[in-house]
């Protein structure tokens, strides 16, 4: 299972962005992202860096790849 924290470092990678640029531009304190492996940030923080990134909060936060299956289901009459 990979968390937040690891997602980010690895799109940052991707992008060849520093942990501290994503924080400047997302406008967190030094440290922050990698608090998030103790911590849960806030929705507002998460859609920030997600902004930064061009990601959804959804990448981020999801474990699957998979679309989630809908828990009702509509029945033909």
């Amino acid at each position: 299972m990979q968390g937040i924290t690891e997602k980010i470092k690895e799109l940052a990678k991707q992008q060849r962005l520093s942990i501290r640029q994503i924080e400047i531009a997302a406008g967190l304190s030094n440290g922050s992202i990698t608090r998030w492996s103790e911590k849960s940030p806030s929705i507002d923080k998460v859609f920030r860096v997600a902004n930064v990134l061009g990601c959804t909060v959804d990448d981020l936060i999801r474990e699957d790849a998979e679309p989630a299956e809908p828990i009702f289901r509509s029945v033909a009459n």
